[in-house]
């Protein structure tokens, strides 16, 4: 399900990694890449439980990760307070809500934009549609997710101690016969969760080279208008010809 409706060009979501964990240079020229500038450029922020975990929970499931942790922003902000689905936080609050999710390991995902963002969950492996789907290896990371960074690391500065493979969120992170770190880069989503867990610096996020380091577009409206193009011009006139046909015939 996760992939049929997430599998567009371009992805309504991408990972920003946690913290501080890429090179100066991205965080200065595209600062879009921190939550930080997230949080700053929010005209309001709403704070709300994960979906993902209270409904894991419910059927039975659990982790330790803590559920209230998930925020919109703006015209989102408004609608959810208004609903009754989430509370009014501020700039100061929304922070601290990210420095406890990357203390617990979890991944920050928002809108695939360059402002307006209008979403932001913090997520895990254990029951999040994106990054639980990904750590099970039922659905490819590039079909459901935009993923701009990759894991880099400095071989020299490993000390095998296996901190980044005992958090990392997809299991993307092995230990070597010799205890140095191997990261399956077909699978790593770039999120920085390992790199705050390395007590020696040896990892950093990089660009990935298949990627440009521009997003599909500026705000959240013209994200999914591009979506809602590509959709349009994935279901073929034929097939929508064929199925309407079928409904008559079928009553």
């Amino acid at each position: 399900m996760s992939r049929e409706i997430h599998d567009t060009d371009p992805k309504a979501y991408r990972y920003i990694p946690a913290g501080k964990t890429i090179q100066s240079a991205p965080q200065s020229v595209l600062p879009f890449n921190l939550m930080e500038k997230v949080i700053e450029d929010a005209r309001g922020i709403a704070l709300g439980h994960c979906p993902c975990r209270v409904g894991f929970a419910l059927v039975g499931g659990g982790c330790d990760h803590p559920t209230e942790v998930c925020m919109k922003f703006n015209d989102m902000a408004s609608f959810f307070i208004d609903k009754g689905f989430a509370r009014e936080i501020t700039k100061t609050e929304a922070l601290e809500v990210i420095k406890l999710a990357e203390e617990h390991g979890l991944v920050h995902f928002v809108d695939n934009t360059e402002g307006e963002i209008q979403h932001n969950c913090n997520c895990c492996g254990c029951a999040c549609w994106n990054v639980g789907a990904i750590r099970r290896r039922s659905t490819p990371r590039n079909a459901i997710m935009a993923t701009y960074f990759i894991r880099e690391t400095d071989i020299d500065k490993c000390i095998g101690c296996g901190a980044c493979a005992d958090i990392c969120p997809v299991d993307a992170v092995n230990m070597s016969a010799d205890d140095v770190s191997e990261t399956d880069t077909d699978w790593c989503i770039g999120c920085g969760v390992c790199v705050t867990a390395c007590h020696t610096d040896a990892i950093a996020m990089v660009y990935r080279k298949d990627k440009t380091q521009g997003l599909p577009a500026q705000t959240f409206g013209d994200l999914h208008e591009l979506i809602s193009m590509y959709r349009k011009k994935k279901i073929k006139p034929a097939t929508i010809g064929l199925n309407l046909k079928k409904s008559v015939r079928d009553g």
